[in-house]
C-alpha cells in the first residue's frame, strides 16, 4: 500500500491512543512494611530509608534522586526543598516534609562524609562514591 492509501496519512482518522494505565499507590500499611524493612541504625539502612521517604514525599524519579548534588539541596527545620534537574533539563523546586527530613539530616550527619563539597552527592554506596540507578535498585 503506497503513502497515497494509506487512510491514516490523509488526516481523516485519528489514530487511536492506547489507554493511560493509572499507576496504583502504596496505601499506610504497605508504607509502613516498607519502612520497616530499614529499621537498624546502620549505615545502609538509614540511607535507604531517607531515600524511601524522599520517593515517596516527593515523587522523584530514581535518577533524579541519585544525580541530585548537596547544594541543590535546601534543609531547613521544619521542612525543606530540593531543587531537581528533570527530563529535558527542565529544573524544578521540589517540597519534602519534616519527617523525611528528620530521617535525612540522620542519615547524613551520622555517615556522611563531613566536610564533602557542595558538588558532592548526598546519597553514597558502601565504597563513598554516588549511587547509581541500578545500585539503588539492589538496596
Amino acid at each position: 500500500m503506497g503513502q497515497d492509501q494509506n487512510p491514516f496519512s490523509s488526516g481523516r482518522i485519528e489514530v487511536p491512543k492506547p489507554p493511560e494505565r493509572l499507576i496504583e499507590s502504596l496505601d499506610d500499611r504497605h508504607i509502613e512494611m516498607l519502612l520497616n524493612t530499614c529499621s537498624s541504625d546502620d549505615f545502609e539502612d538509614s540511607r535507604d530509608r531517607a531515600i524511601m521517604l524522599i520517593l515517596l514525599d516527593t515523587g522523584v524519579r530514581v535518577s533524579e534522586l541519585v544525580s541530585l548534588k548537596l547544594k541543590e539541596a535546601n534543609w531547613e527545620q521544619g521542612g525543606g526543598s530540593l531543587l531537581i534537574q528533570g527530563k529535558g533539563s527542565k529544573e524544578r523546586v521540589v517540597p519534602i516534609g519534616p519527617t523525611t527530613l528528620i530521617a535525612y539530616l540522620q542519615y547524613h550527619y551520622r555517615y556522611h562524609r563531613q566536610g564533602a563539597p557542595n558538588g558532592a552527592f548526598p546519597f553514597l554506596s558502601r565504597r563513598g562514591g554516588p549511587l547509581t540507578p541500578r545500585e539503588l535498585g539492589r538496596c
